[in-house]
């Protein structure tokens, strides 16, 4: 559900606008009231089709063990992007942890 629809839905939440102007596509929509947040994702996703497929076939891949990212993690992310509007980027990296 993208964030103006969540907003409708939810319209006793109050939608701030974004304060952060790093994203030219979230700058420029801001005067329309539309927020356009991005979510970089930079590793493994845990429980994902890659991080599955990779664990099905170690014959392909090996044995490897690799740092991966909670999908639980990156859904909070996303929420707090949508919600609080306060942020237009997130940059979410395995091997910074």
């Amino acid at each position: 559900m993208s964030c103006r629809c969540l907003r409708s839905a939810v319209s006793h939440w109050p939608a701030p606008r974004c304060a952060t102007t790093r994203s030219p596509l979230n700058a420029a929509l801001q005067p329309a009231d539309v927020y356009a947040g991005t979510i970089t994702i930079g590793g493994l996703i845990d429980r994902g089709d890659i991080h599955g497929a990779m664990q099905a076939n170690k014959d392909l891949f090996g044995d490897i063990t690799v740092a991966t990212l909670n999908p639980d993690d990156l859904a909070d992310t996303v929420w707090q992007l949508c919600t609080e509007r306060t942020e237009a980027e997130a940059v979410i990296n395995a091997l910074a942890a």
